[in-house]
């Protein structure tokens, strides 16, 4: 556990955090139409949902999230991204969106929130999607389907786009899959 900490408390350097890009592809034209941006610890040894469990038990989730939120905006400096092309930031559904909304220029922003947790705080929740709207995000919700009891919020957080679990589409989709 010792060891844990210890490679926790190297991710909160954001030297150590860097961002990978996962095309998303518009599956009719073969075409990349927008990028997801995935935290990586490449020098560390510890995996994204490790990090982010020991950084919740230490209260220090906002931390982690900012400085993942800020590496993946670092990584896009000196991009030539076509005009409207959106990049996915990755948000945890109660951290920090600071680095989103204090970024002026640049790409479009989708703030990806996964549905794991939306209920864990839906206040602060609502609070934070309508401060990345202010500021020209769009909102993704991920996982949608994993956690049934958390689609009461999908009318309230209204977003622009829905990207369901794996689970649901793994044998394919089919109409009681859909019935949650």
């Amino acid at each position: 556990m010792v060891q844990l900490q210890a490679a926790v408390q190297d991710v909160f350097d954001r030297s150590h955090i860097a961002a990978a890009y996962q095309p998303i592809v518009d599956m009719a034209y073969g075409e990349v139409v927008a990028v997801e941006a995935l935290a990586r610890w490449p020098r560390l040894s510890i995996s994204p949902e490790t990090a982010f469990s020991v950084a919740r038990e230490a209260g220090r989730v906002d931390e982690l999230d900012n400085a993942c939120q800020r590496a993946a905006l670092e990584g896009l400096r000196g991009s030539n991204l076509p005009p409207g092309f959106c990049v996915f930031v990755n948000v945890e559904p109660v951290g920090s969106v600071d680095a989103l909304t204090e970024r002026t220029t640049g790409p479009k922003l989708m703030a990806e929130i996964t549905e794991r947790a939306l209920l864990r705080d839906p206040a602060r929740l609502l609070r934070s999607v309508a401060r990345m709207r202010d500021r020209g995000c769009g909102i993704a919700l991920d996982d949608v389907g994993a956690v049934p009891d958390s689609l009461a919020m999908l009318p309230l957080l209204a977003p622009d786009v829905i990207k369901l679990d794996i689970s649901l589409v793994q044998d394919g989709l089919t109409p009681t899959k859909l019935a949650f």
